[in-house]
């Protein structure tokens, strides 16, 4: 995959960018939904359903849009008030255009979750070298174990957020 924890050699920020100029130009109304517990996400809660929030982001919607390599931010209105809206590019699930049903997911899997919060806190993995140690090797098979147990609800994770994602787009433009 083309994924990477480090913010600089993700892709997605230049894709959403790319997508972004894309729909603009073809007159398309862009938006994304963004799951809100992934980061420090700030959004009017009370628009927040089942944990994520779709955002219309065309340049008709929002005031002072930027969209950088680690954070979505703009203005929008929310039942007449203005709100600042601020999201990590890794929340952001899916991208679609009102126009068209088709959703483009952009998931980050919860390892990968895991792992930029590990880096944000500071933790950069430093692990003990001592591979001889039985310890060491029986908290590495346990740690195995557990990453494997993880891979397995991701998987089933990542295809409900796809389903999910699909449901409430088709949802927002029937509405």
């Amino acid at each position: 995959m083309f994924h990477s924890t480090n913010p600089q050699e993700d892709f997605r920020p230049y894709l959403l960018r790319a997508w972004h100029e894309w729909s603009s130009d073809l007159g398309y109304t862009p938006h994304i939904t963004v799951q809100v517990n992934r980061g420090n996400c700030k959004v009017p809660q009370a628009f927040v359903r089942d944990g994520s929030i779709t955002f219309n982001i065309s340049y008709q919607a929002t005031n002072q849009l930027r969209m950088d390599n680690e954070w979505i931010r703009f203005q929008g209105r929310f039942g007449g008030q203005v709100h600042v809206v601020s999201v990590p590019v890794y929340a952001v699930v899916a991208c679609f255009v009102r126009e068209k049903e088709e959703v483009m997911p952009l998931y980050f899997d919860d390892n990968e979750f895991d792992e930029i919060n590990e880096l944000n806190d500071g933790n950069h993995g430093n692990h003990v070298n001592n591979a001889d140690n039985a310890d060491n090797v029986e908290k590495k098979e346990e740690k195995e174990h557990q990453k494997n147990q993880k891979n397995e609800k991701n998987e089933q994770n990542v295809e409900n957020d796809k389903i999910n994602a699909q449901k409430l787009a088709k949802f927002r433009i029937i509405k």
